[in-house]
């Protein structure tokens, strides 16, 4: 049940990724760019063994905390997760109005390590963040 919840928020981010810019421009090279900023590639993680004849599946997980029309606040963000000492990072991705920030946290090879991460920073730093496999 929770890994439909997960899909739907992930279907609906993305729906508005991509349908917004769609509403105030109408052009193509926005829908474009949209789709390359949904586009989230992770650090790689450790990697994991698997048995002959199995399709290599992706086995990272990551932490999305927020995502920033403007650095400085993804920056405050970065400085208070990394004093606390997560490994968090910020993705850059460009959009029809200049760059948003995305905050993320991880890689986890172990989906319940990083759901215990989720709790964990949701219950720290107050933040409804998102759990996913890119």
């Amino acid at each position: 049940m929770h890994k439909q919840r997960i899909t739907g928020i992930i279907v609906l981010v993305l729906l508005v990724i991509v349908v917004v810019p769609l509403l105030f421009t109408g052009t193509k090279q926005v829908a474009k760019q949209a789709q390359m900023s949904a586009e989230i590639p992770v650090p790689p993680a450790k990697p994991v063994m698997q048995q002959p004849g199995e399709k290599q599946k992706p086995k990272v997980w990551v932490v999305q905390l927020g995502t920033f029309s403007k650095p400085e606040h993804a920056n405050n963000l970065i400085k208070k997760l990394t004093a606390k000492g997560f490994a968090a990072y910020i993705n850059k991705r460009p959009t029809a109005n200049g760059f948003i920030y995305i905050v993320l946290v991880g890689p986890e090879a172990d989906r319940a390590k990083a759901q215990s991460l989720l709790v964990t920073l949701q219950t720290k730093f107050k933040l409804q963040g998102i759990l996913y496999s890119p």
